[in-house]
């Protein structure tokens, strides 16, 4: 067999959507192997959020940890290979990280899934290789990755050119959290076959042991909150699980690698009730949908007034749209630094936890 140019770039686009693994995922990371969800072919950039796009990348992946994957490919015997796919795909980076949303990438990877008659929470299992994986947590980590800057940037070519190695190989020094990256697909064909070989070229970066999942607790967190935010958010927390412990709401306990967090926890008859989750990133998670499930806050006058009373709350801007599936909203933790406003904040849920109480108790009497 022989090394034989691709007949066009489209050729080589339809095959790494088809074939995500020649991505050299198993090189890319050899402790851990990325694998691979395309959400969308030619995925639009826009260059101010809520706009019309202005940019498309040939793909758009997200590995196993929810981490935006922006993949350029060029043929060799292009031109803009040599230095303009480069400041191509720096627009594109840059545009992305601020003016993408979860809710975007989300829809543009069920209409995509839809396109092809597939299911798209199957995909979403398939991908994450784990039948007790949590969706929601996977596009609240890619929420967070793309707003941290943390993406990964792949140049794909049959034959990446020197010129461009070097700067994929210094921008991969300079530009973490993101990564930087090129990957060689060379095609070989001979005797009515053909064969694909990918190879990680350049911006490889020393394999070091991942972490595993932590199992967080109120020390752990009350040491990370005080190390990485500060008497005062760590005052904040505290108060919070103090209201907690006086509602007689559980306390549970996130497992990310990276941020602890915790969550007061309603429990019910249909289940548990994680209210929000305040967290070591700074942030106060919220996860509306689920409260979408559990009356009287199935009703959309419930709803609307939950919201109000929020956004009532001093810098608390909650969109509209929060109640919808899997959309994660957060609020700056410091927000509750002032007393009062924490209080307000407190007293919100006070009144949701009592609406649900006095719910659930009216449903058992009804049931008597």
């Amino acid at each position: 067999m022989s090394e034989t140019l691709y007949d066009s770039e489209p050729t080589l686009q339809g095959l790494l959507a088809d074939y995500p693994e020649l991505l050299a995922g198993d090189q890319i990371d050899p402790v851990q192997p990325r694998r691979w969800l395309l959400v969308d072919r030619e995925q639009g950039v826009p260059e101010q959020r809520g706009s019309s796009d202005r940019w498309s990348v040939d793909h758009l992946f997200l590995d196993q940890d929810g981490v935006p994957t922006l993949v350029e490919v060029k043929r060799s015997t292009n031109t803009e290979i040599r230095r303009q796919v480069v400041g191509q795909m720096m627009d594109y980076a840059a545009n992305a990280v601020l003016n993408w949303s979860v809710d975007r990438i989300q829809e543009k990877f069920e209409a995509r899934c839809k396109e092809k008659e597939k299911d798209p929470e199957e995909e979403l299992y398939r991908h994450l290789a784990d039948p007790k994986a949590d969706p929601e947590r996977f596009w609240q980590a890619v929420e967070t990755n793309l707003r941290m800057g943390r993406i990964r940037l792949i140049f794909v070519a049959d034959t990446i050119p020197p010129e461009l190695k070097r700067i994929v190989e210094f921008l991969s020094r300079q530009m973490r959290p993101a990564e930087v990256l090129a990957v060689e697909v060379k095609q070989y064909t001979g005797q009515g076959q053909r064969a694909l070989v990918p190879r990680l070229v350049a911006g490889a970066k020393p394999t070091l042991p991942q972490r595993e999942s932590v199992t967080w607790d109120l020390h752990r967190l009350e040491l990370e909150f005080a190390k990485g935010r500060g008497p005062i958010l760590t005052a904040v927390v505290n108060s919070i699980v103090e209201w907690a412990t006086s509602r007689s709401l559980a306390l549970d306990f996130g497992r990310g690698r990276e941020y602890g967090s915790f969550y007061p926890t309603l429990s019910l008859p249909s289940g548990k009730l994680r209210l929000f989750g305040p967290s070591t990133d700074g942030n106060i998670w919220f996860l509306f949908a689920k409260m979408r499930e559990v009356p009287p806050f199935d009703r959309e006058d419930t709803q609307r007034e939950l919201l109000q009373r929020l956004n009532q709350i001093q810098g608390v801007t909650i969109p509209a749209d929060c109640f919808k599936p899997h959309k994660w909203t957060r609020v700056k933790l410091s927000v509750l630094t002032e007393p009062a406003t924490l209080e307000q904040f407190l007293a919100v849920f006070d009144w949701v936890v009592d609406e649900i109480r006095r719910h659930e108790g009216a449903a058992a009497q009804s049931e008597r």
